[in-house]
């Protein structure tokens, strides 16, 4: 195999000092996991893996299992036994009806619970896994490219922030990685000396892997495959006859791993028959898809190229760099063959990864990086080709160390270099690539010593704020109730968000945190939980309600949105119209999201500013609110963009123009296109009226733009109404316009008097 028989020559000091490395890195790796093991709250998934960890250990019951496998939760349980204040799991109320949400409260968040301790003991093995998986990759660098591969594996490994994440959290994500890993590795080491040891451990490993996760299927067909890269010179159905060999070992593994279970499917007793059931409910949710965020959108689908962008922005730069070269030079090399290992096992996990639509974390492609730090080795010889090779890798993985202990111990929520680190992430991933619900603990210590005079806060994560001291009640509970905040018009004081909740966290309201972020947070903690304060409140007298073709929201809920009581709201039809309530009054607008306000007018549009958008795409009326300031002049400066107004007769008369019981009429709006008339309204009318809208093009052709957006029934003293149209052409030669009634289709007259005009012009500027 060239380059797959390569084994160290180094004498007896070589190997010492091979050893001492790998011991080094797996201590600075340990050290590294130590530390948000110790500190951080138990994750969104932790409580229930802690759970079936301890329902196996006490009882064997395969049913809590849901979409995973045993073997991550026998592993989590290890050390459960010397706590013996967790609860004995069958005493539980819950345990009867199996309900994992109500039996973790009942097992973990209990008085007599030392969570500290207990999810220490759940996250301890866990981060053996990860020092199994260190010295296995340190034995596979060095059998491969001697003593420079071991160096550079072994840097990468132990400041990985991605694996460190994994490795100090009782997930199953980190033990399925190191299934995987194990699987190849024992396959690769009975290829090179095809013994009966490694035949069986090969076969074990598949097994083990299988039985980490149901994604450790896919040690299957690539140990088939990697088998057949061995058929040059032998019988080509010989490598598949050693491949099928191992699989009774495997299948034995798997079924200890359940228990060795018998359970009936199609009416027959099928072995470890819970896995069957595992993997349905896995690609029942596939199927349903699952709430991701990525790059500002949010969806239930998923992207095809989320784990593109994924690695791109969470794995470390100097990791990118060094996997673009180790590319270029295999491929230059023609080594591909000879390291099939190594890029199969990776390329395989990427693509089935991108395949599925579970968009919710970059460790679902974290089985990858061993086999890529490995590739990255097969580089070693290049950079021993002088001392300034050796001195750039050196510089490069200082950069790489330096980079992870910036960020230590917040592992989970790293990005890369090339986004701008941490700070930048929640522009780009959400999920378990930052909040997890890890930071519960910094947010109880800011809390604690906070001295402002508000401080609100939302937690994303299934720990209980309470355990850790926080009595006051979460803006959204854990049912999703939401205890007085105002979305729209948030109250003075200091809040602290988890970014989840942030991009859209909450199922049925991923819009609720909207008014924050447009705004700059002013601090974080651990980077899942952003910092912000809020000045003042705004102020305002009515809220206008777009009618397309009903009101996007209730009255009562566009009350809780601004945070009052009651208020004036009146509806308008803004397709056509637009009001502004008693001219020079503050207020909000709901609007349809695709509503361009500037094409009504640039001058109304700079008067608008967004401070809220439920634009979640789940909702069948998007809308936006806005908060108009009613800056002075703002009339006047549209009312200048528009030419004089005249009689029929185009003889130039003096705005306002006065029609008793209605109103007057102040003047023009003309903006490409967009012709209307605007209007000082008085007391609310009965009457049927219409805005007339007759666009003259030359003194034959007329375009008839008519109507009324804005009910005379709602007319308060001082409502300004702007009634337009866009008739498409700036080519008009003057819009004729008045009231009239839309049953009789008389005319009002301007002004008293039998001879007073009943229509007037407003000429193009």
């Amino acid at each position: 195999m060239g380059q797959l028989e390569k084994r160290s020559v180094a004498g007896g000091g070589e190997r010492v000092l091979a050893r001492f490395t790998a011991i080094a890195a797996l201590l600075i790796f340990f050290a590294l996991a130590l530390g948000p093991a110790l500190s951080k709250s138990p994750t969104a998934d932790e409580g229930v893996h802690m759970l079936r960890g301890q329902v196996l250990r006490q009882t064997n019951e395969l049913g809590l299992q849901g979409q995973h496998t045993p073997l991550g939760h026998w592993i989590i349980g290890t050390f459960f036994f010397t706590e013996s204040a967790l609860p004995d799991i069958e005493d539980l109320p819950s345990w009867p009806i199996l309900s994992p949400e109500s039996l973790v409260g009942e097992f973990l968040w209990q008085p007599a619970v030392n969570v500290y301790r207990a999810i220490f003991l759940a996250r301890l093995p866990v981060i053996f896994m990860g020092l199994f998986m260190g010295a296995m990759l340190a034995s596979w660098a060095r059998q491969r490219n001697g003593f420079a591969g071991l160096i550079i594996v072994t840097v990468l490994f132990a400041f990985s922030p991605n694996l460190l994440a994994s490795s100090a959290l009782a997930t199953t994500d980190l033990v399925a990685a190191a299934g995987i890993l194990a699987a190849v590795f024992a396959l690769w080491h009975f290829w090179q000396k095809q013994s009966l040891i490694w035949w069986l451990g090969a076969g074990l490993m598949i097994g083990l892997a299988i039985g980490a996760k149901l994604t450790g299927l896919l040690v299957m067909p690539i140990t088939l495959i990697l088998c057949y890269s061995h058929v040059k010179g032998q019988d080509w159905w010989r490598p598949g006859l050693i491949w099928a060999s191992m699989l009774p070992i495997a299948g034995l593994v798997v079924w200890g791993i359940y228990g060795f279970e018998v359970g009936e499917l199609w009416g027959l007793p099928v072995p470890a028959a819970s896995y069957v059931s595992n993997f349905v409910e896995v690609q029942q949710h596939i199927e349903r898809g699952h709430f991701a965020f990525l790059l500002g959108e949010r969806s239930n689908e998923g992207w095809w190229g989320y784990f593109v962008i994924a690695y791109l922005v969470k794995t470390p730069a100097v990791t990118i760099i060094l996997l673009i070269f180790s590319l270029v030079y295999l491929t230059l090399n023609h080594r591909w063959k000879d390291n099939i290992y190594l890029w199969l096992p990776a390329i395989s996990i990427f693509l089935t990864a991108s395949y599925s639509r579970l968009n919710i974390g970059y460790r679902h492609i974290l089985a990858m990086s061993p086999f890529i730090w490995l590739l990255i080795a097969e580089t070693a010889s290049w950079w021993q080709r002088s001392k300034t090779q050796k001195l750039i890798l050196a510089l490069l993985l200082t950069l790489y160390a330096i980079g992870t202990l910036l960020v230590a111990p917040h592992h989970l929520a790293y990005f890369n270099e090339f986004i701008g680190g941490a700070n930048n992430g929640p522009s780009y991933l959400g999920d378990s690539n930052i909040d997890w619900g890890q930071d519960l603990p910094l947010l109880a210590d800011y809390y604690r010593e906070f001295e402002g005079d508000a401080l609100r806060y939302s937690y994303f994560g299934a720990s209980d704020p309470a355990y850790y001291g926080i009595k006051e009640a979460p803006i959204v509970d854990f049912e999703g109730n939401i205890n007085d905040f105002a979305r729209a018009n948030p109250s003075p004081g200091q809040y602290a968000i988890s970014v989840n909740h942030l991009q859209s966290g909450i199922t049925d309201q991923p819009d609720l945190f909207d008014w924050f972020r447009s705004k700059e947070p002013i601090g974080h903690l651990g980077y899942s939980i952003l910092l912000f304060d809020v000045e003042e409140s705004l102020d305002g007298a009515w809220v206008a309600h777009c009618l397309d073709p009903v009101a996007a929201i209730e009255q009562e809920t566009a009350n809780a949105f601004i945070g009052v009581d009651s208020i004036r709201h009146l509806y308008f039809d803004c397709r056509t119209s637009w009001v502004v309530a008693e001219g020079d009054e503050a207020g909000w607008y709901v609007l349809p999201s695709d509503l361009d306000v500037g094409q009504i007018s640039p001058v109304i549009a700079s008067n608008l500013t967004e401070i809220y958008s439920d634009d979640d795409g789940f909702d069948n009326s998007p809308y936006r609110i806005y908060h108009w300031s009613a800056k002075e002049k703002w009339l006047n400066n549209i009312l200048s963009s528009a030419g004089p107004v005249t009689l029929t007769n185009e003889s130039t008369i003096v705005e306002p123009l006065l029609i008793n019981g209605i109103g007057e009429l102040l003047g023009g709006l003309i903006n490409e296109g967009v012709w209307g008339s605007i209007w000082r309204l008085e007391e609310p009318s009965e009457q049927p009226l219409s805005v007339l809208l007759h666009l003259y093009r030359d003194q034959e052709d007329v375009v008839v733009g008519d109507g009324l957006g804005y009910l005379p029934n709602q007319w308060q003293n001082g409502d300004v109404l702007i009634q337009y149209h866009d008739f498409e052409t700036l080519q008009g030669r003057h819009l004729e316009t008045g009231f009239y009634d839309f049953t009789t289709l008389e005319r009002f007259p301007f002004g008293k008097g039998s001879g007073a005009a009943d229509s007037v012009y407003i000429l193009a500027p």
